[in-house]
């Protein structure tokens, strides 16, 4: 029976999100990563246990290792939380994460001009890219100041707006097209609409929205 790994020095980013110092040899100690660019390495957990507030517990087979960075900023996202045996999170849900190497030129503009943002919503913003090169190949085309628009079908944009703090996303489709709870989907000139997001929480829907706006052939 494989012991548990206890990682410690974390700090709660957000509902199942948290963030410490590992080592890039360490995180690869933990599982082979899907993609290696970027300054942080992100870890899901299948399941874990709070040994307190800067402490994680998980089992090694638990550990999905998305991305290894080249710092030891780490980033452990939970899909099953546990603390204390009994209180539990809702699920993230991981969805197929592709390699930084099959991105496009667009697209790896996209993912530099988010170190604009605070960290918690670049996150969500790099997570929303390959959840949606995970499901749908395309690249990003800037078309103005950090305004993307998808090709070769522009059924949706996203803008970073770091005044705001937020990534503003544009889809293909009225707002009673989507049937979301999280983001707030508001009419933009015909036939689009956008949202917002600003925390890796709101992703999943996002990605229901973005999936539900490709034109039906």
């Amino acid at each position: 029976m494989a012991l548990d790994v206890s990682v410690g020095g974390v700090r709660q980013l957000g509902p199942g999100i948290w963030q410490t110092e590992l080592s890039p040899r360490d995180v690869r100690s933990l599982g082979t990563g899907l993609s290696s660019s970027g300054a942080i390495s992100v870890v899901l957990l299948d399941k874990l246990q709070r040994d307190d507030k800067e402490t994680l517990r998980f089992s090694p087979h638990a550990a999905n290792v998305l991305n290894v960075g080249n710092t030891p900023r780490t980033i452990f996202i939970a899909a099953n939380e546990t603390s204390g045996g009994s209180e539990r999170a809702k699920p993230v849900q991981a969805k197929p994460i592709v390699n930084s190497s099959e991105l496009g030129r667009g697209d790896k503009e996209y993912l530099s001009a988010l170190h604009e943002l605070p960290e918690q919503v670049r996150i969500a913003g790099e997570v929303l890219l390959q959840r949606v090169r995970g499901h749908i190949p395309g690249d990003l085309r800037r078309i103005s100041h950090r305004r993307y628009q998808e090709t070769p079908d522009n059924f949706w944009f996203v803008r970073i707006q770091p005044r705001d703090k937020s990534i503003s996303v544009t889809v293909r489709g009225l707002p009673n097209r989507f049937n979301v709870s999280k983001l707030k989907i508001v009419a933009d000139r015909r036939p689009y609409s956008r949202f917002k997001i600003n925390h890796i929480s709101e992703v999943d829907e996002a990605i229901h929205v973005i999936l539900g706006a490709i034109r039906k052939l």
